[in-house]
């Protein structure tokens, strides 16, 4: 989807094209999404998520909604979270991961990855409630997804 996105909406910089060196083009603009027609984000295969990403690129490009002020936000991060699900197509694991990518550790996102991941390491191959999966990491606290991101790598370096 993000190269979909880059190619046909994204502008050309000076070494964009073919051959080596060749960079990809930028993301595009919120304005450039937003104003894409139909057939254009029908063509990057944006399935589903297409309506939610044309309407967040409006709200950023028309000025309604900033995503700068979530970077540099003083509130706490259940504010920020709170504000994160009210973009429309956000959820709680989509959340997670924004806060995460925010240097926000609070939240764990809770996916199919994550519940084999524990499952394994600490269920012995059982699987956990969501509940149960969710105190794995409990006494890291605010810090909770990073002690996963830190457990992860780890068990990928004794995979390797």
């Amino acid at each position: 989807m993000v190269r979909g996105l880059t190619q046909r909406l994204g502008d050309a910089g000076p070494l964009s094209g073919e051959g080596p060196g060749a960079l990809p083009n930028s993301f595009p603009t919120p304005l450039a999404i937003a104003s894409a027609d139909g057939q254009a984000l029908s063509a990057v295969r944006l399935g589903y998520r297409a309506p939610y990403i044309r309407e967040l690129a409006e709200r950023v490009a028309g000025g309604t909604l900033n995503l700068e002020e979530l970077c540099t936000a003083q509130e706490s991060t259940e504010e920020i979270r709170r504000a994160l699900l009210d973009i429309k197509g956000v959820g709680p694991y989509a959340a997670a991961t924004l806060l995460m990518l925010l240097g926000r550790y609070d939240h764990l996102a809770i996916d199919s990855v994550y519940r084999a991941f524990v499952s394994r390491r600490y269920f012995e191959g059982r699987a956990p409630s969501d509940e149960e999966a969710q105190q794995v990491y409990a006494d890291w606290g605010s810090w909770k997804y990073l002690g996963y991101w830190f457990d992860l790598l780890q068990g990928l370096d004794e995979e390797v």
